[in-house]
């Protein structure tokens, strides 16, 4: 439902009590400026007659004429409004039947209610012990009144009836989305991440589906991010583990403990809790991201490893900003990187040295691995980043696109893996890392 018909609603109701409201107040003073005129021109009319009355009785007097019951009745009765005439408590006549009975009491003015009509009773004091008292009809003016009242309640019950029924349409229109959307989000609550909502209302209740839809979709992308994240770590820990645990590795690195106990068994020493922390750092599945400083202590103890099968052949640097040490990355990131320069540098070059880099950046966390080894060529670093770019495993060089992947996926945004090389001259890798991923 639309902004504006809600405010209709509202509106409407509004108009309605105040319809109600209005009317009975414009009703009723409407009456009660209709009351107070008549009361005026009623008492004025008392106040005539009470004076045509006296006047006439002191003209009676003055001619010596008889003022008796007689006389003062036919003077009554010769006025036109209903009237009573009273000596003291006897009543010495009067022109509206049960005049005489009605409860008058020292009041000068009363309304009076009989069986079928209304009055209103005006009661003065003449000269001579005489009172006299008018009664004036008002059955007119209220019946006039009740009748517009009933005109107006029945009107007030039809407008009431068109709110109601406008209002309970209008309350329909809104509620009717938001049953939907309850019953989605009921749905979205089970696990049903493929639930999507349809409403065209062209108000708030249909951007909020769109906005349930879009966070449904950002679930849904995540959830499907994060089993991509978790079968690119089990491999590329497999991956890992095998490395590290291969009978060459192994083998190479046993021979170098043994030839180094006659010789140098400190040294021996220390290589031996090398290689036991590099086998318990990689074969530990309890956690899947760690600070930088723990992988860099696990980079440290396999470059000192490596550095004594190779001797003098192999050198590196690691030059590593102190901002970085407490940032989260995948475990074992860049040891792959490392392997290959190793695999493949000695392959073209009999000495190679590789630098580790990283530093931190305005938006992200980088780091580079460098090496000095062969390289490759154009079309081969082509081939490379066509790797990186597809989504389609490659046996051979997996190992680069497992990272690269593995940064995208924990990462997102323009985060991943970029590679440069100059043939016969070395190898580069780059890595960034997006601040707020992970």
């Amino acid at each position: 439902m639309r902004y504006f018909q809600k405010l209709l609603c509202l509106l409407i109701l509004v108009l309605a009590a105040s319809f109600g409201v209005g009317g009975c107040v414009l009703l009723y003073s409407d009456f009660s400026v209709q009351r107070s005129r008549m009361a005026a021109a009623n008492a004025a009319a008392h106040a005539q007659a009470c004076t045509l009355l006296q006047t006439e009785i002191l003209d009676l007097q003055r001619r010596g004429i008889s003022t008796g019951d007689a006389a003062l009745t036919a003077r009554v009765t010769a006025q036109d409004v209903p009237a009573a005439l009273w000596r003291g408590d006897t009543l010495v006549c009067a022109t509206l039947e049960g005049l005489q009975s009605l409860p008058l009491g020292d009041a000068a003015t009363v309304t009076v209610r009989t069986e079928n009509s209304i009055y209103a009773v005006y009661a003065s004091d003449l000269q001579g012990g005489l009172r006299l008292v008018t009664a004036y009809d008002l059955t007119g003016l209220y019946r006039d009144r009740n009748a517009a009242l009933m005109r107006f309640l029945l009107l007030e019950a039809v407008v009431l009836a068109a709110a109601s029924a406008v209002t309970a349409l209008l309350a329909r229109r809104l509620t009717r989305p938001l049953a939907v959307l309850t019953d989605a989000g009921a749905q979205i609550a089970a696990g049903d991440y493929a639930r999507r909502t349809d409403l065209h209302t062209g108000d708030e209740i249909e951007e909020i589906a769109r906005q349930v839809n879009k966070m449904v979709r950002s679930i849904q992308e995540l959830s499907q991010r994060n089993i991509a994240l978790a079968e690119v770590n089990n491999r590329m820990e497999m991956q890992n583990l095998q490395a590290q645990i291969n009978p060459h590795f192994i083998y190479n690195t046993l021979d170098n403990i043994r030839y180094l106990i006659p010789t140098d068994p400190q040294r021996a020493q220390q290589l031996i809790g090398r290689f036991i922390g590099i086998l318990r750092y990689s074969i530990n599945n309890t956690k899947h991201n760690v600070p930088v400083k723990d992988d860099l202590k696990y980079l440290q103890d396999y470059l000192v490893i490596q550095s004594t099968r190779f001797g003098a052949n192999f050198s590196y640097e690691i030059d590593i900003d102190d901002a970085c040490m407490e940032f989260i990355i995948p475990k074992l990131l860049l040891q792959p990187l490392l392997e290959n320069s190793i695999k493949y540098g000695f392959q073209k070059k009999p000495c190679i040295h590789i630098r580790v880099r990283g530093w931190l950046g305005e938006d992200a966390l980088y780091f580079t691995v460098e090496d000095n080894g062969g390289g490759v060529d154009e079309t081969m670093l082509e081939q490379l980043r066509d790797i990186l770019r597809s989504d389609e495993v490659n046996i051979e060089h997996n190992g680069l696109q497992n990272i690269n992947r593995r940064i995208w996926l924990g990462y997102g945004g323009d985060s991943g893996l970029t590679i440069d090389s100059t043939e016969g001259e070395g190898f580069t890798v780059k890595l960034k890392l997006r601040l707020g991923g992970m």
